[in-house]
């Protein structure tokens, strides 16, 4: 009885053996196949010749009417408006004319207002609001929203950059268009230490 037992399982142990490499060969062929026949259904969707355009466009193509809103007002656009002197004279703009109230020197307050306004075709500035305050005290903890501190540092945000001189407008090819923008002004933030303090 043991003996058919082992000759049994010898001949299944024979036969997984001889069948598995087949097994494997061929499903490494019907692998081959599919990638031949993807390949094959994908160059019949090529076409054999290359397709000219029946109008030749003579301007370079706009944005399509989701980049821009209602109010033609435009967020995604070829050329970005430019402050005078560009990003940097921006920033020492911003710095030279941004006045802390003393509250806010005072209690080692710190942090952010960012506002929003559009750049119209002239290079004017309209519509400007605050759009986000992150103020924060000398342990780290926000400012309350209700706080006159807060109050003050976006009415100081809001009156500085009225005063900003006009921008070059935004273009879409030779087309000018109003942009809307977002801008950070930051108060009484730390003068970042040089890599040589510790």
């Amino acid at each position: 009885m043991k003996a058919i037992n082992i000759r049994r399982f010898a001949t299944i142990l024979f036969l997984s053996l001889m069948v598995l490499p087949l097994l494997c060969q061929s499903c490494n062929g019907q692998a081959e196949n599919k990638r031949t026949a993807d390949s094959l259904f994908a160059d019949s969707l090529r076409p054999k010749t290359k397709l000219k355009p029946l109008v030749q466009p003579k301007k370079p193509p706009m944005v399509s009417t989701s980049d821009e809103n209602s109010d033609g007002v435009f967020v995604l656009e070829e050329t970005m408006p430019q402050f005078p002197g560009g990003n940097a004279a921006f920033g020492k703009f911003l710095k030279e004319n941004t006045h802390c109230p003393e509250e806010v020197i005072r209690d080692s307050i710190q942090g952010r207002i960012v506002a929003s306004f559009i750049i119209e075709k002239d290079g004017s500035i309209t519509e400007l609001k605050i759009v986000k305050s992150s103020l924060k005290n000398k342990d780290g903890g926000p400012i309350p929203y209700d706080s006159e501190v807060l109050k003050q540092c976006e009415k100081e945000a809001l009156r500085v950059l009225k005063l900003m001189p006009k921008w070059s407008p935004g273009r879409i090819g030779d087309r000018v268009v109003r942009v809307k923008y977002c801008a950070p002004v930051l108060f009484n933030q730390p003068k970042p230490k040089s890599r040589w303090e510790k």
